[in-house]
């Protein structure tokens, strides 16, 4: 290990690394990059452009996600297209960048752990598994930030475990709050990021670290709390903490607390023992034998303790939304690919060693090329998959074009239902603040989004923009009936669909699957 850690000492050699692992993050995700826009990514480009306009996200653009995402969007579109058909090119490359950012630091991170050849395995391995086709359906989740921030607090609270510098407990608790407004998931990693220094300090002196203690407690707390408290003084200077408050808290709590009810994992196990253990059957084999490894070495248990920490931790937090989506997973990639460092750098030194060590390193390499080999099949078909011109994300590009060459730049249209692409690729405003629906499974009469005072500012919104174009779900070629979709508003909102049909008349129909897009045209629009 200690001569790994010399032969990566080169700044050259360093630099030239970095650029390989930056380079391979975006030849994975090139052929990913032609995915349809996704449902989440065009709900914040949809914020973050309302942001940059001079509103404000919550209040103007209703959604639930801390605001780093939005802030982060609205510098992406500083350089690239924020509506339109080169809004998806901007998100999936501002993706990118930020996983090859966070590849790097893990690279830096394992390395300073492990050695030089585990440090360039964790830099590739997340590089690759981070660009999954299974995890890029979405174009630039907030995770993938949370992921980047934890990574840098990470590093931060090692520096300080090693140099005992304040500043640097400083700088891991203020990358964790960051990591914080960017998804509440960072919050068990930094917990147990406080508790392994702890630990050390008390490990190391006793008693005698109380003092120490207290005092990095102290500064990776309010490192930690600043970007909320920065947060709660913006909104609340404009007017709109109420919203902050009720979007970023109340409702996720909610949101959480509903979707728990079914299961404490709600679908977690499913998920990753079902679709992705398939596409990362390698990173789990490689990873848990490096885990073990780094933990078995005495040199090597100090941090293979942390590092398997981080791990558990990751993987906890994904029980804390109610409910698992895939990208969801994406933070749990990173120490994995940290462990699968370890056992590739493990088998290199154990194939030089000797001639039987040759010939387990062979073996060992040769059941992991099986899995490796099956992912890369399976990341192919899922390609495929989603871009078949009969699904709905991709039809939403086509309704999305029909928008924007019926309507003047300046006109206020509305999506009913589960796909707000429209919006963010026909670069139309929305009548009101709500994008899309949430039901939390309940009845239409305790829905979030169907309380009677928001149906209402969705009526008045039709009453003050007469919008001349309305976009309208139904049940497709699949089973699922989005939220505020045609079949379910006779339950909880009949007054719309009594103006609709009243109003408006059915203009152009795109079947799809899982569901139908329908355009609405206004009797007196021309």
């Amino acid at each position: 290990m200690d001569s790994d850690k010399q032969d990566a000492s080169s700044p050259r050699r360093t630099l030239l690394w970095a650029a390989a692992i930056v380079v391979a993050t975006f030849v994975v995700r090139a052929p990913t990059f032609r995915l349809p826009l996704d449902q989440d990514g065009s709900v914040f480009a949809y914020v973050a452009k309302t942001w940059a306009d001079g509103g404000l996200p919550y209040r103007d653009a209703w959604d639930h996600k801390p605001p780093l995402i939005y802030l982060v969007y609205r510098g992406l579109f500083l350089f690239g297209p924020a509506t339109g058909p080169g809004v998806n090119l901007t998100l999936r490359v501002g993706s990118a960048l930020c996983d090859a950012a966070a590849a790097v630091l893990l690279f830096l991170l394992a390395r300073r752990w492990f050695g030089s050849r585990a440090g360039v395995v964790a830099g590739l391995v997340y590089a690759v598994f981070a660009g999954a086709p299974i995890l890029q359906l979405e174009a630039f989740q907030p995770e993938r930030l949370a992921v980047l921030c934890t990574i840098g607090a990470v590093l931060a609270a090692v520096a300080y475990a090693e140099s005992r510098k304040h500043a640097h407990a400083a700088a891991s608790g203020l990358l964790f709050g960051l990591g914080l407004i960017a998804k509440q998931i960072v919050a068990p990693v930094g917990v147990l990021v406080w508790a392994w220094l702890t630990w050390e300090a008390l490990r190391a002196e006793g008693r005698a670290a109380i003092k120490r203690v207290a005092i990095h407690s102290a500064l990776m707390l309010a490192g930690a709390l600043l970007p909320w408290a920065l947060c709660v003084a913006y909104f609340a200077a404009r007017g709109a903490l109420g919203d902050f408050w009720e979007c970023t808290v109340r409702f996720n709590l909610f949101y959480a607390q509903e979707h728990r009810k079914g299961s404490l994992l709600a679908g977690v196990l499913e998920a990753v023992g079902g679709e992705i253990k398939f596409d990362h059957a390698f990173l789990w084999l490689a990873g848990v034998g490096g885990a073990a490894f780094a933990l078995a070495r005495p040199a090597m248990r100090r941090w293979g303790i942390l590092l398997l920490g981080w791990l558990l931790a990751a993987f906890a937090a994904l029980i804390l939304p109610g409910q698992f989506a895939y990208y969801y997973y994406v933070p749990t990639v990173a120490p994995l690919a940290i462990a699968c460092g370890v056992a590739l750098a493990g088998l290199w030194r154990a194939a030089r060693a000797s001639t039987l060590g040759t010939a387990c390193a062979v073996a060992a390499a040769v059941a992991l090329l099986l899995p490796l080999g099956l992912a890369a099949k399976r990341a192919h078909g899922r390609l495929q998959l989603h871009t078949q011109r009969n699904l709905t994300d991709v039809a939403m590009g086509e309704v999305a074009d029909y928008v924007r060459s019926k309507t003047p730049e300046d006109a206020r249209i509305y999506m009913r239902g589960g796909r707000p692409q429209v919006y963010a690729l026909s670069g139309r405003r929305n009548i009101c603040p709500f994008l899309y629906e949430f039901d939390y499974h309940l009845p239409p009469d305790k829905a979030y989004h169907a309380q009677p005072h928001k149906l209402k500012l969705i009526l008045d919104g039709l009453d003050r923009w007469r919008p001349p174009l309305i976009v309208v779900t139904a049940r497709g070629s699949g089973e699922k009936v989005f939220d505020g979709a045609y079949e379910k508003l006779k339950d909880y909102f009949p007054e719309f669909q009594k103006r609709l049909e009243a109003e408006y008349v059915l203009d152009k129909t795109w079947p799809a699957s899982p569901i139908t897009l329908m355009v609405y045209r206004r009797k007196d629009a021309h």
